[in-house]
C-alpha cells in the first residue's frame, strides 16, 4: 500500500490542477481513473471499490461538481471490475484482457454521462452519444499512453 501514496498524490494533484488546463472544449481528462485501474489490478476488487469510492467522494467535493454521488459510483464500478480482472490477469490472453478493460471503461463512462446528461439522453440521444464519446476517448487516449509506459500486465 505504501507504494501507492506517491502515485495517488500525483493523480490527485493532476486531477485538481491539470485537468482544467488540459480540458478541450469542456472535456477534461480523468487522471483518477488511471490510478484506480492500476491500483485495483494490483490490489483486488475490495480495495479497488474502497479507493474508488473514497477518491470519487474527495474529487466530487473538491471539484465542486453538483452531482456528489456520480463519481463515487463510477469509480467504485471501475475499482470492482478491474479488481475482478486482476484475478484473471495471467490467465486471459492479452487481447481478451484489454477488451474486458476497455468494456469496463465504456460502461463506467456511460453510467457517468447518463447521470450527468440524463435530460440529453432522453431528448437527444445522438448528442448524448457525442458527449459520451468525447469524455471517454480523451481519458482512454491518456490510458493508452500510460499503458505504453507502465503496462497493465507485467
Amino acid at each position: 500500500m505504501k507504494n501507492y501514496i506517491i502515485p495517488l498524490i500525483i493523480a490527485l494533484l493532476a486531477q485538481l490542477f491539470l485537468s482544467n488546463i488540459l480540458s478541450i472544449r469542456g472535456v477534461k481528462p480523468d487522471f483518477i481513473i488511471i490510478f484506480i485501474i492500476y491500483f485495483a489490478l494490483n490490489q483486488g476488487s475490495f480495495r479497488g471499490v474502497v479507493i474508488g469510492f473514497t477518491l470519487g467522494l474527495v474529487i466530487s467535493i473538491f471539484d465542486s461538481s453538483p452531482e456528489i454521488g456520480v463519481l463515487p459510483l463510477t469509480y467504485s464500478i471501475l475499482g470492482y471490475g478491474f479488481g475482478l480482472l486482476s484475478n484473471y490477469k495471467q490467465q486471459l490472453a492479452s487481447l481478451k484482457f484489454n477488451i474486458y478493460c476497455y468494456f469496463l471503461l465504456f460502461f463506467s463512462f456511460f453510467v457517468y454521462n447518463y447521470f450527468l446528461f440524463d435530460s440529453i439522453f432522453y431528448n437527444d440521444f445522438s448528442l448524448f452519444i457525442i458527449y459520451w464519446l468525447k469524455n471517454m476517448i480523451y481519458t482512454i487516449t491518456l490510458i493508452v499512453i500510460f499503458q505504453l509506459i507502465f503496462p497493465f500486465r507485467k
